[in-house]
This record gives C-alpha cells, structure tokens and sequence, in this order.
C-alpha cells in the first residue's frame, strides 16, 4: 500500500494537480483499497486541525498582512536602506535587511518575498541591478521567516510533537541571525563581482527619521517573543495579541489603514490561512496512513542496519529532506513526514529540540531549489527575471543554507543555547 500511496502521489504531481488535492486523493483512494472506512478521511483531517497550537497560524497571517497594508514593509526597507546604502551593493544589502524585519512579522516566506519585493524590485531595477540577482535576493530573504520567529512552520511542528513551540521559537534565532549576515556577504561578493556600488552615506538625522518611522514594527517581534518566554501568554495567544497591535499601530499611529482595506486584508489572510490549513489537512491523512502502515518503525529499523553512528544518519536524514523538498511542499512535506521521524530522532537519542531544527532546515532549503522553489518562482515574477538565470544567481545562497543546516546539525549549542538559557533545560 505504501507503494501504491507514492505512486499516486507522484502520478497527479507529474499530472499538475495542486499539492493538497493530490495528497488527499492519494490518502482517500490508499483508504479505499485498505478496505478501511471511507469516514477516516473527514475524520483524520478535522482531528488535526482541531489543535490548539494551529490557531497561531491564521493569527500571525493576518498580522503580516495589517503590517504590510500599515506600510511596514516600505517603512523597514527605509530603514534598512538608510543603514546598507554606502555599502557596496546597498540596494540588495537594504532588501535583506528589510526581509529579517518581515521574517519577524509574517512568519511565512511567501509573504516575505511578496512585502519586500513589491518594495525593492523596482527601485533595484531603477539602479540597474540585474533581474536574476533581484530574484536570488528576495528568494534568500524569504527563506529565512520560516527560522526566524515567529514561524507557521514551527506551529505546525510544533503542533504535531511535543516539543515547545516556544522554545522552536527562540532555538530559531541564532541559525536566522546566522544566515542573516552569511547571506549580506555573499551579496556583498556577488555586487562586487557584478560591479554593484554604493550610495551616499545617510546622515544621523535621516537614520533617526527612518528608524522612528519603523520604529513600532521593529519592537513587535521583540515584544512578541519577550512576552512568550516570560508566560505572558503562549505562541498561539502570541498570534491573536499580534493582530490586534498590528491593527492598533496601521490605525492610530501609522494612520495608513482604513476601513476600506479591511476585506482585502481578510480576504488575503482567509485565502493564505485556507491553502495551508487545507494542505495541512490532506497531508495529515497521508502521515496517518503511514504510521498506520508502521513505516516509523521500519524506517528506524532500516536505518539501524546502514549505520549505528548518530553523526551519520543526521547527514542520511538530511540529505533524504533535501531531495524530498524539492519535489513536495514543505508544509506538506513536514505534516506528513514529522510523524515519522521524529521517533526516528527519539530512537537514536537526539535532543528533539535541536532535530526539529535540523529537519526544519533541511526542509526548507526545498523552497529554493528546482523544480520545487516556490519562493523563487514567486520572487522571479516579481523581478521579472530568468529562472535559469536566478537559480544560477541562488548557488552561493544556497551553499550557505547548506552550511548553516551543517553547522545547525552538527553543533548543537547554535540552537540549543538560547532556549536552554531561558528555560534552563
């Protein structure tokens, strides 16, 4: 039957079904030909989304859509502009900068690359930069909103397991500053190569006027995760507190959100919370099936006859996430194999915090690349670049996502310092 489930699922992937039908097609007809009742599959879909925990994740949606409607996104790129520009390929420098900001807000990388670019393509393209380059950049600064908190897709990790997805949160923030200054130099290399220069050096007074400006979305993250970590309210809570200060702050102090965006913003929010709780859905039925089917345990007793050696099968699990990642979306790809790793990482005596932040990463590096890449996709149109072309700009991005997953797996301390100097564990 597991075999039966794999090529349905990649017959209507070949055929252009959308992730979340083909998962659940695959998940009811591998029900039907098990002879188990049809109702599991409503019954197996609502039970997952009847969680606690996936409540945050339309509520930080809709947080990242009243901050971008407030302006947010144009204030931080101000900001991060002011602070970049003198540096050589400013422009690029100012759009990551301004992308760690949104990472902050939106916890979703499509709505990271969607913010900013809107933002930055075009005055990149005014400079001349090339559309490829634009691309790569807006491409790389999504990848980081799942790490840096707050992340859906630590919620949703979160929501399957046990672990905290508090402490997901803070274990996220050194592999996202991380990856935050590894990816500036590389655009710093790449400008230099491409003889991208500087601008002139904003005045004190101009810095000031930009970081007053984006002042109020600066702090929220910090507030957000301050308020987690002390207990004055849970991550889920986090997300509908986050709203309601992202409606406060476009209202009354940006002034620049009014009444006659509110069905826009809703309407975005719905749209974007309905196509991942759906996939969310389907992708459950499908990991249900495959522990129905044992395949945790055969996957533990498979891998305990290749290797012994811990180091090792961190690596054969990351590398088995990167391949998978490029072909399945990640939150899809997460739902359904979470339930069966994390017993793997359980068997084989990691820490789940820092596994989950190993999977996490190596899942996400799928985003970016082919045939996959939904964010480059996203950021390519935007750019109005060739993917060919932005997918050769992404290697040096890439190499780096690719190191820091090593460093992530291989030296626990960057995930585990923070949370375990917080919360003592």
């Amino acid at each position: 039957m597991l075999v039966l489930m794999l090529i349905i699922c990649l017959v209507l992937f070949a055929a252009g079904t959308p992730v979340a039908f083909a998962i659940g097609l695959a998940g009811a007809v591998t029900v039907v030909m098990s002879d188990l009742p049809l109702t599991l599959v409503p019954h197996r879909m609502v039970f997952q989304l009847d969680s606690y925990s996936l409540l945050a994740a339309p509520y930080f949606i809709l947080f990242g859509y009243l901050m971008e409607k407030g302006g947010i996104s144009a204030r931080l790129f101000a900001f991060a502009h002011a602070l970049t520009r003198h540096w050589r390929g400013g422009l690029g420098q100012a759009t990551m900068g301004a992308s760690i900001g949104m990472a902050g807000l939106s916890g979703s990388g499509i709505a990271d690359v969607s913010a900013i670019g809107a933002v930055a393509a075009p005055g990149m393209k005014d400079k001349g930069y090339n559309p490829s380059f634009t691309a790569a950049v807006l491409s790389s600064g999504g990848f980081l909103a799942p790490i840096i908190p707050p992340s859906i897709l630590m919620i949703v990790y979160g929501s399957i397991t046990t672990v905290s997805i508090a402490a997901l949160f803070i274990a996220g923030i050194i592999p996202g500053i991380l990856l935050a200054v590894l990816f500036m130099i590389v655009i710093w290399w790449r400008s230099k190569r491409l003889g991208y220069g500087g601008e002139q050096r904003a005045s004190a007074r101009e810095i000031w006027e930009t970081f007053r400006s984006a002042f109020w979305a600066l702090i929220a993250p910090i507030l957000l995760v301050r308020g987690i970590v002390v207990g004055v309210f849970t991550a889920t809570e986090a997300g509908a507190v986050a709203a309601a200060y992202a409606f406060f702050v476009g209202t009354f102090v940006y002034r620049e959100l009014k009444p006659r965006h509110y069905f826009e913003i809703f309407l975005k929010a719905g749209l974007m919370s309905g196509g991942i709780l759906i996939i969310i859905a389907t992708a459950a039925l499908l990991g249900w099936l495959l522990q129905r089917f044992n395949l945790p345990q055969m996957t533990v007793d498979f891998l305990a006859t290749v290797t012994t050696s811990p180091s090792l099968l961190l690596l054969l699990i990351m590398g088995m996430l990167l391949v998978i990642g490029c072909f399945i979306e990640v939150l899809a790809a997460a739902i359904i194999l979470i339930p069966v790793l994390a017993p793997v990482g359980a068997e084989f005596g990691f820490n789940p915090l820092h596994f989950a932040m190993v999977v996490l990463l190596s899942l996400q590096i799928g985003t970016v690349t082919p045939p996959m890449g939904v964010y480059v996709f996203l950021a390519n149109r935007i750019a109005g670049a060739n993917l060919a072309a932005t997918f050769r700009e992404l290697v040096p991005f890439l190499f780096v996502m690719l190191v820091v997953t090593l460093l992530v797996a291989y030296v626990p301390m960057l995930t585990m310092l923070l949370p375990g100097w917080l919360y003592g564990g």
